[in-house]
């Protein structure tokens, strides 16, 4: 495995960047401008990244310090009705070892990520809640495909997908819902949602998708629920036949104590697919068990469900399992570390088999009253059956250090 070579001198560049781009903005008082009605903020970043397989490869590594510079803005008007939410980031990063990287032009591919996003959270009134959102992204894809978003209100477990490369992604999406309170202790919801993803690269497959649901919630104590969720996805290819999910899930709630709490959703998945390895009829499961401690708190969890191979077509089968935790040093000094299992296997769209495991560590620590510095390690284990050149067994190691100065971004 041929490794590239980088100067010291070269290395040590990038982190004198730290030291020089954040002190030159500490001008007083221009990062947050707050009225009854209006909130904006904005804060600049500067992250230096040691990543020892930069193009997650099984067969050739190769390592570089990465330099990233980053701009974070959010605008917020409260009104009588909600509050309406503007978020922007941008974010250019520098290879130190690997000029050819640093596209720095408008909608540039490689090393520059931009988001932008609004909504709003409406209450027309004390009953009825009406949320929208809308957002545009254009960045490289990362170590992993983020898991499919759920069809209730249950927080993922951290299912990751697999290592893909760095092909440019640009993806649009839009999602509305509407809940409803009765007067006895049911609440009502309904959902929609509609994403759209193109990647540059001609061999990978674009795609949108088209997403709905309904769920229904009964409080019957004060720590415990039960529910019925409904959530259906319809995802067209461009190279590849459409794939439908239709999922039923019963979901349990409860709190024994002021610091256990268990979320338990139990379903399954009726897919319509031309992937032949996925069956017509698959399990759907979320369980999460949660423990709060004096400093900190921990979460244990699994998922099993059926997700898109995004950029290939076709159907997966995904489950993972998550441990993770979060500890408080001391009143501004916080970590938290996770580990996750995670695979995802389709026999059609073999380039999507991957089982993977990783290690995340991440702290923070106010330096002063507008500058806070980073810090984090993530490891990353993954096996890939696939004919490109990140099948096999693709390891990855990152640590970082940065810094961010301005406000905290609402």
């Amino acid at each position: 495995m041929a490794k590239s070579s980088i100067e010291p001198s070269r290395a040590v560049s990038g982190v004198v960047m730290l030291a020089v781009f954040v002190p030159a903005l500490a001008v007083a008082d221009i990062w947050r401008y707050t009225s009854d009605w209006v909130d904006f903020s904005w804060n600049v970043s500067a992250t230096e990244t040691y990543d020892d397989n930069i193009f997650n490869s099984a067969t050739s590594e190769e390592d570089d310090f990465i330099t990233s510079l980053g701009f974070n803005t959010s605008f917020v008007v409260r009104h009588p009705y909600g509050q309406f939410n503007l978020y922007y980031r941008f974010d250019q990063s520098f290879y130190l070892d690997h000029d050819e990287l640093n596209d720095t032009g408008s909608f540039a591919g490689f090393g520059q990520n931009q988001n932008i996003s609004f909504g709003d959270s409406l209450k027309p009134s004390r009953r009825d809640v009406i949320t929208y959102f809308v957002g545009l992204s254009r960045s490289p894809e990362t170590l992993h495909l983020a898991g499919q978003e759920r069809r209730s209100e249950l927080q993922d477990v951290d299912l990751e997908g697999i290592v893909v490369g760095q092909d440019p992604l640009t993806s649009g999406s839009a999602r509305l819902s509407y809940n409803h309170q009765f007067v006895v202790p049911v609440n009502f919801g309904l959902n929609g949602g509609y994403t759209i993803s193109e990647y540059d690269a001609p061999e990978r497959n674009d795609s949108r998708t088209t997403s709905g649901g309904a769920n229904l919630s009964w409080r019957i104590s004060p720590i415990r629920s039960v529910g019925l969720s409904y959530g259906i996805s319809l995802i067209e290819f461009d190279q590849f036949e459409r794939t439908r999910t239709d999922t039923y899930s019963i979901i349990y709630y409860d709190q024994p104590s002021p610091t256990w709490s268990l979320t338990v959703s139990l379903g399954a998945s009726v897919n319509d697919t031309p992937d032949d390895s996925v069956d017509n009829v698959t399990p759907d499961i979320d369980i999460r068990l949660q423990k709060g401690f004096k400093r900190g708190s921990g979460m244990v969890g699994y998922s099993r469900s059926i997700g898109t191979s995004e950029g290939f077509g076709g159907a997966s089968e995904n489950q993972a399992f998550t441990a993770a935790g979060t500890y408080q040093h001391t009143d501004v000094w916080s970590s938290s570390v996770a580990a996750t299992f995670s695979e995802r296997l389709s026999d059609t769209t073999r380039t999507a088999d991957s089982r993977r495991w990783t290690i995340r560590y991440n702290t923070g620590y106010p330096v002063g009253r507008l500058l806070r510095l980073r810090a984090g390690y993530l490891f990353s284990r993954q096996e890939i059956a696939g004919p490109r050149d990140s099948a096999g067994e693709v390891t990855n190691n990152q640590v970082f250090v940065g810094l961010t100065y301005g406000a905290d971004i609402l």
